[in-house]
């Protein structure tokens, strides 16, 4: 472990390029840097782990099987969502999308170039509210229903890579029913395992099935 003052961008830098990642520190000002022993995580994926308070990082993930009814309630949420925003292509992605085991939790992109994004707001607002603005690119929604947590994501694929990379995923899916079956597997292997252990698995998937692609 190592730690570096805040503001010497040019070591941060360095050290992220060796693989290191930054941690919350309460008995230093500055960066706590520390080795991250998963290799096949992008660095944007090493830092989002990093982000998360270890409350999250340490629940125990239940992985449970498909449930319909949480199907339909997916389904008419978009039909909600293209009503109130005509013309923007809208996706379900997450297991739900796929019909497989998962933590029965609803994941909606809504696809906007940038430069619509704020004349679109009002009408998801009235179904979700407020939202949060992460940039201007990006407007995404968080809340629980009927004891199942929605995210709901605004976003210009273009200017995301997060989203591109997800829209290749689902292509991929689509077009390969045995990787389904594989990531079906990986995640049933997952139960019971922490959500780091988890979310870590299932980007060492994604992004192996993308370079598999790419090949």
């Amino acid at each position: 472990m190592t730690e570096v003052e805040s503001g010497n961008i040019p070591a941060q830098k360095l050290y992220e390029a060796c693989g290191l990642i930054s941690v919350s520190n309460p008995d230093w000002e500055g960066a706590t840097y520390q080795l991250d022993l998963v290799h096949n995580l992008t660095p944007g994926q090493r830092r989002f782990l990093a982000s998360l308070p270890a409350e999250k990082l340490n629940r125990i993930v239940c992985i449970k099987p498909l449930n319909s009814e949480t199907f339909k309630m997916a389904q008419k949420m978009i039909e909600d969502i293209r009503h109130a925003v005509p013309g923007l292509e809208v996706e379900l992605g997450g297991s739900l999308a796929l019909k497989i085991v998962g933590e029965e939790d609803i994941d909606i992109s809504i696809y906007c170039p940038t430069k619509e994004q704020h004349a679109r707001l009002d009408g998801l607002q009235v179904l979700f509210g407020e939202g949060q603005k992460v940039s201007d690119a990006l407007h995404t929604w968080g809340f629980e229903r009927e004891g199942i947590h929605v995210g709901i994501w605004l976003v210009d694929p273009e200017r995301s890579p997060v989203a591109k990379e997800t829209q290749l995923l689902q292509e991929l899916f689509r077009e390969k029913p045995e990787l389904v079956k594989e990531y079906e597997q990986m995640k049933k292997s997952m139960d019971g395992k922490t959500y780091k252990e988890y979310q870590t698995a299932k980007y060492e998937f994604y992004n192996k099935a993308l370079k598999d692609k790419n090949n």
